[in-house]
């Protein structure tokens, strides 16, 4: 699902997304970048939530950037997620 993510104030706005690039968005811009680079972001979910960016889907509802490219869950993993954790011997 395309996102659009634009800055909600009247001043620069710089955000840094998952793949490590910079991007500065001037007063009134907004981007669309791919939904991976805002997933699971916190500094996109801080710079939404205190209400400097606006994140919205294609629909221009609001998006939640905790599950914008989250694949579904595998209906066969009944385990759940395994723990790799290091068994130490007392």
């Amino acid at each position: 699902m395309p996102v659009r993510m634009a800055n909600a104030t009247s001043r620069l706005v710089t955000v840094l997304l998952n793949s490590g690039t910079v991007v500065h968005l001037p007063p009134g811009h907004a981007i669309e970048p791919d939904p991976v680079e805002i997933e699971n972001n916190a500094k996109v979910r801080k710079l939404r939530d205190s209400l400097v960016i606006a994140v919205t889907g294609q629909d221009g509802a609001a998006v939640d950037t905790e599950a914008v490219a989250r694949p579904a869950e595998d209906p066969d993993d009944l385990d759940g997620p395994t723990s790799r954790r290091r068994q130490t011997s007392a």
